[in-house]
């Protein structure tokens, strides 16, 4: 039962709001597209799979590996994906951009700041 609740409050609603904010203009309604089926993709995956991993492992262990993969995603994501609350459409759209030396502008967080750090500047 601690699935639903976990991947209802958190990982289902990020690929919508990161659309939202994160596609340059000229790329928005490609990038909108393949998430969206990738979301449909995955929803797929754990509907067909629940009743046959059910009854091959049980409900409970079924539940715990869909656990795992959501914690998994929202490791990725914490990692992977810039903040952009408080930026506009424009500024969020640079931030995959090169600086002068041709390096990423934006790097990766470390999964330790997470618990070191109470909030994150954006980039």
């Amino acid at each position: 039962m601690l699935y639903l609740p976990a991947f209802g409050s958190g990982l289902s609603g990020v690929p919508w709001t990161v659309n939202s904010e994160i596609y340059a203009i000229d790329v928005r309604s490609l990038g909108v597209t393949q998430a969206t089926a990738c979301n449909w993709l995955f929803n797929s995956f754990v509907s067909f799979s629940f009743v046959s991993l059910s009854k091959l492992l049980g409900a409970g262990t079924t539940f715990l590996m869909y656990l795992a993969c959501c914690v998994a995603g929202g490791a990725w994501m914490y990692k992977y994906m810039p903040e952009t609350n408080g930026l506009s459409l424009e500024e969020a759209a640079h931030l995959f951009d090169n600086d002068s030396e041709g390096r990423p502008r934006w790097r990766p967080r470390l999964l330790r700041d997470f618990f070191t750090r109470s909030s994150y500047e954006p980039v």
